[in-house]
């Protein structure tokens, strides 16, 4: 038996191949497959591309595949790339979305509770096998935590320090450098054609204003983190035990793990309690567990 997972988002799809040794016999990387943002056909030719490339001679018959697919059950995308997935004779097929990868890959199947911070943000508590979701409501309605809120957040301190209503801040060079615009009031029309990925691409901005000693930098990491330790807090509630929690974060901010941490940390109630790591296997190879990949952590 072969095992085929599929973790598809937002920028990019990364399709693995591994053996019953839990060995990767191929793996492609491919662009985007959130049926939200490029449309369910774009979506679907693109697995199929990635499936044909990753597959390569073994017959599809031998295979076990999951696909972990950023807006993968939103309305009736489940059915839709279940249905469609089911046309290559897998010997067994799962869907669902890329969060649930990430899950797999940082608990597999041991109680704990796993945030995740990337475009948006979302945390997750595993217990006894049973799942229960806290916040990962979209960009509309999260308080902070994740690449939207910061950019946002980046934004609005520019203008207010533009319009003499805020504190100066090197965020506006910064961005104004990168928006290679005179103001920011003048880019506004940009922000809002752009949508919340553009916003969420000037996350970076507000750590390399950090890095710099930037006092505004500094008040939105730690209003955002504050968000990400009180998620934490509800999620410990959900736990009965009182042993430190497997605690793992993940998503694109936590490639800044090294500011984000000890803010976290600052506003947990009870610290000592989290067993706090940073996601390390990629979210694909949660997505060959969900696949039945055999695994010394399941």
């Amino acid at each position: 038996m072969y095992y085929l997972g599929i973790d598809g988002g937002g920028t990019k799809t990364v399709f693995a191949l591994a053996d019953e040794t839990a060995t990767i016999l191929r793996q492609v990387t491919l662009g985007p497959t959130n049926p939200v943002d490029v449309g369910m056909e774009a979506a679907l030719s693109t697995l199929g591309k990635g499936i044909a490339q990753v597959l390569g001679d073994i017959a599809s018959r031998e295979i076990s595949v999951f696909a972990g697919i950023a807006g993968g059950i939103t309305g009736d995308h489940r059915e839709r790339i279940r249905t469609y997935l089911d046309t290559y004779g897998f010997a067994r097929v799962d869907n669902g979305s890329d969060a649930q990868n990430i899950l797999s890959a940082g608990l597999a199947k041991t109680d704990g509770i796993c945030t995740i911070m990337g475009t948006g943000s979302v945390t997750f508590v595993q217990c006894q096998e049973e799942r229960f979701r806290l916040g990962g409501y979209g960009y509309l309605l999260d308080e902070g935590g994740n690449g939207y809120t910061l950019g946002r957040d980046a934004i609005l301190a520019c203008l207010k320090a533009e319009e003499g209503s805020g504190e100066v801040t090197v965020l506006r060079d910064l961005l104004l450098q990168h928006l290679q615009a005179p103001t920011v009031l003048e880019a506004l029309p940009t922000f809002y054609l752009g949508g919340k990925q553009q916003i969420a691409s000037y996350a970076p901005l507000v750590f390399r204003a950090y890095d710099m000693g930037d006092t505004v930098a500094e008040h939105i990491l730690r209003r955002n983190m504050k968000c990400v330790a009180q998620s934490l807090c509800a999620a410990k509630a959900k736990l009965p035990t009182t042993a430190p929690i497997r605690t793992v974060l993940a998503g694109g901010l936590i490639a800044r793990g090294d500011v984000l941490l000890p803010l976290i940390k600052e506003y947990l109630e009870d610290e000592p309690a989290y067993d706090i790591t940073i996601l390390q296997q990629p979210p694909v190879f949660g997505a060959l567990l969900l696949a039945g990949m055999p695994s010394e952590e399941r």
